[in-house]
């Protein structure tokens, strides 16, 4: 079995394309016992993180990345790969979105909830920098899960009032995904590590569609 991570930013538009690539690469290598596969692992990073906890515009830089995605789509998208979304002037607060994701990893519906948060920011305009509207996002796929937690299991709230996670199990998750982003140099979003090799940006989407195998199959 190969383990190769994924470090995405849910507020990137390259990063909720690699997402749709994960997706990809899952269904090609099922878990399945005693199989050949890849298990693929997703880890959330703030890449810019802020002081502020509303909306903030987006830069220059970040508003190229939408062009150069649409760029990208026409000559690379595999068929029933979407087109790309809509750009967004705004980027959300990061800490909400990173949390609830932390905490259903722990639940066991981190898959379920990724796919969630990318859907409703990016087709839905879901403001996912506000602890609110997480909280009320995620509380059923939570409480399909498996947390221990109490509140977690019973309630399933899964965002604190300060947008950070409840569980320390989430908190110390989201410090190691962070340090170990910033072990490889803070590389580009999406970064996917292969061993020691780590590609980064639009090449890591080419790399996904690689690793998942030829499209269709």
């Amino acid at each position: 079995m190969t383990t190769v991570r994924v470090y995405g930013d849910f507020s990137d538009p390259w990063s909720w394309f690699a997402s749709l690539r994960v997706d990809a690469l899952r269904r090609r290598h099922p878990d399945s016992p005693g199989s050949a596969r890849i298990d693929v692992r997703w880890r959330a990073v703030i890449e810019h993180p802020s002081i502020w906890v509303t909306p903030q515009p987006r830069d220059s830089d970040q508003r190229a990345r939408f062009a150069a995605l649409t760029d990208w789509h026409r000559g690379a998208a595999r068929s029933g790969e979407p087109e790309p979304p809509a750009p967004r002037a705004t980027v959300p607060w990061g800490e909400p979105a990173v949390a609830g994701y932390a905490e259903a990893v722990g639940a066991g519906v981190g898959d379920h909830v990724r796919q969630l948060l990318f859907d409703r920011y990016w087709w839905h305009d879901d403001d996912i920098g506000n602890p609110s509207v997480v909280r009320h996002l995620l509380t059923v796929p939570i409480l399909h899960g498996n947390s221990t937690s109490d509140v977690l299991s019973e309630t399933g709230d899964c965002i604190a009032l300060h947008g950070g996670p409840y569980t320390s199990g989430a908190f110390h998750r989201i410090r190691a995904w962070r340090r170990d982003w910033e072990a490889l140099g803070c590389p580009p979003l999406p970064a996917l590590v292969e061993g020691t090799t780590v590609t980064v940006g639009l090449r890591a989407l080419d790399r996904l569609g690689e690793l998942a195998g030829p499209a269709g199959v």
